[in-house]
């Protein structure tokens, strides 16, 4: 018999390692995981507890309708519009991360968007894209907005004046890519800020190396984040 288990307590692990790096925001933003039990439903982080409380046990789960079928807490309702749309467009995607960190908010708000400039950048080589700020998730408009933004293979999502987005085959995966996407998103801003916004004064490796850079780093290990996760469980949940 399938069980949700494991799905729970990553994600709640996910929840707690992000408040631990200090990337939350308040009760805002969210991160999900597909159900085992039912692929059509996934388990979300419920409106009001920080980060650093979600458990297991106040998780709760949604339909692809948004009904909540599993769970207590009052889920939120642009967690559910933009969690609920990629997991019906996208069978390949079974985790999410939506996160407002200062820095992906301001790389988000700047017209040249994500800069390939360092090595943190060049896992979205290709596999980032834009979406253009419509207000909060509330509407069946802006969920179809979204889907059509991220696509069908791409791993992040740029949300213009709003934050990150990133996708995964597993929690560890999605992870993975929004811490180094926040990562990316920090080193942008540092050297930008070094050279007063003179991009003529940064460095940009060719197309062709950063399409074998961001290979290259696709291909570094066949379970994508899995061998980072375990340390940060060691480090901030086992300890």
């Amino acid at each position: 018999m399938l069980s949700d288990t494991t799905v729970k307590k990553d994600l709640s692990y996910a929840f707690r390692i992000f408040s631990a790096l200090e990337m939350d925001d308040q009760t805002y933003t969210h991160i999900s995981s597909r159900s085992l039990i039912d692929q059509s439903s996934y388990w979300i982080n419920p409106l009001g507890p920080f980060f650093e409380e979600i458990c297991p046990e106040n998780l709760v789960r949604l339909d692809s309708a948004g009904n909540q079928v599993e769970g207590s807490g009052v889920h939120n309702t642009t967690g559910q519009s933009i969690h609920g749309s990629i997991y019906q467009s996208r069978p390949d995607i079974n985790a999410i991360v939506h996160l407002h960190t200062p820095a992906g908010v301001a790389v988000s708000s700047l017209k040249c968007g994500l800069l390939f400039l360092s090595q943190f950048s060049f896992h979205f080589y290709h596999k980032i894209a834009i979406h253009s700020y419509g207000g909060l998730a509330l509407d069946s408009t802006e969920e179809n907005k979204i889907i059509k933004s991220l696509g069908s293979e791409n791993k992040a999502l740029l949300m213009e004046n709003h934050g990150l987005l990133t996708v995964g085959k597993t929690i560890q995966e999605a992870f993975f890519y929004m811490y180094y996407l926040d990562m990316a998103c920090q080193v942008q801003l540092k050297a930008m800020a070094a050279v007063a916004g003179d991009l003529d004064k940064i460095i940009f490796p060719d197309e062709m190396v950063c399409h074998k850079a961001s290979q290259q780093m696709r291909d570094f290990e066949p379970s994508l984040g899995l061998r980072d996760w375990n340390a940060l469980v060691r480090k901030y949940i086992q300890k």
